[in-house]
């Protein structure tokens, strides 16, 4: 019967990184991953060509899926990075859109693969790229527009590798952003953020 059941390529990924969240790299191994999905293991190589596929494969949907910032937005003043870090924060306590768990998982296999660490750095710089023009609209020169996006990212990914964001509720957390955000981003930010009437105060 297991047989006739058919998984798509992306029911395997999905599988493998349910796996990779609950029990490590370990889990992802075809055998387990055909166990859980309740299939032979026809079904995956009908999919990937082995392993090292769907490892790869699952590499490229954290890069996809688990982006750290949502889609840009033309930055034009201040009140346009108010609503930009507004987005981003609802984005990251939420969690609709972004896994901490996943993205945890990830960093967890990095430590043991270089492969890995490097995709992990490549995409940790290129998140910070991504917050250096909110700064800057926001009316900060480059230096400071770096080191506040080094510590913005740096902060939120410490929040979630000590596992804070499990020892409180999501609304504990949204009512204490105003707090974060008035010490992370900054005098100018303060008075964007009032000009547009924003909660972040």
């Amino acid at each position: 019967m297991a047989n006739m059941v058919k998984v798509t390529r992306d029911g395997w990924i999905e599988a493998a990184k349910t796996a990779l969240i609950e029990d490590g790299l370990a889990g992802t191994k075809v055998d387990r991953l055909a166990k859980q999905l309740g299939v032979s293991r026809g079904g995956f190589y009908h999919n990937f060509g082995g392993h090292d596929d769907i490892l790869k494969a699952l590499l490229s949907h954290w890069v996809k899926s688990n982006a750290f910032l949502p889609d840009p937005i033309k930055l034009r003043s201040p009140a346009d990075s108010v609503e930009f870090l507004d987005r981003i924060m609802a984005r990251l306590i939420l969690e609709e859109e972004f896994s901490p768990k996943f993205e945890i998982a990830i960093r967890e296999w990095g430590r043991i693969d270089q492969g890995v660490l490097s995709l992990i750095e490549e995409v940790d710089e290129k998140r910070i790229a991504g917050f250096i023009p909110v700064f800057i609209a926001l009316g900060c020169d480059e230096n400071e527009a770096i080191t506040r996006s080094k510590v913005l990212y740096y902060h939120q990914m410490g929040y979630y590798l000590l596992g804070h964001h499990q020892k409180e509720t999501k609304e504990e957390r949204l009512a204490g952003t105003a707090i974060y955000m008035r010490i992370l981003c900054g005098r100018r930010f303060l008075e964007a953020a009032s000009e547009a009437g924003k909660r972040w105060l």
